[in-house]
């Protein structure tokens, strides 16, 4: 893995972080402190942005991202990432979908989230989301029921 050049992963694929907002404040500087330190820097990350009100814009772009701006009524889940990534990773190798609100947890867990493609057989990766501080109970089961501490792995031969 090559790190901190904005190059990307292994063997020089690039990486395109993704993340759909809309008024994302107050947690918005804590995502993008942590998307900062990330050891392994993407080559492009980009804010796609649900018509916010509260600021977060142009915060996202003092930390160095890309910002495009949608309407609230042209959101969708699905094809607002595909959106993002035709605009703007289509020559990115790797795409990492984060959340608004997903504070990642260490230095290193862009660089761990990606590092199973280094396997060819690998076309899909997702990472452990946990509750955050002060989750109503039934948000923390969801986390912990949706993303458990063990490390699943599934091939097309699991597809039935």
């Amino acid at each position: 893995m090559q790190r901190d050049n904005g190059v990307g992963i292994d063997q020089g694929l690039s990486l395109c972080v993704v993340v759909p907002t809309l008024n994302p404040m107050p947690m918005w500087g804590r995502v993008l402190d942590a998307l900062s330190r990330q050891t392994l820097k993407p080559a492009k990350a980009v804010m796609v942005d649900s018509s916010s009100s509260d600021g977060s814009r142009e915060l996202a772009r003092e930390h160095g991202m890309l910002v495009d701006v949608i309407s609230e009524a042209d959101f969708d889940h699905g094809g607002t990432r595909r959106y993002a990534v035709e605009k703007f990773c289509g020559n990115c190798d790797v795409v990492v979908f984060l959340t608004q609100d997903s504070i990642l947890a260490s230095d290193d867990s862009i660089e761990r989230i990606v590092a199973p493609f280094s396997d060819p057989k690998v076309g899909a990766v997702y990472g452990r989301q946990l509750p955050r501080a002060g989750a109503e109970p039934i948000e923390a089961h969801s986390r912990y029921f949706n993303y458990p501490p063990e490390t699943v792995r599934k091939t097309l031969a699991d597809a039935d």
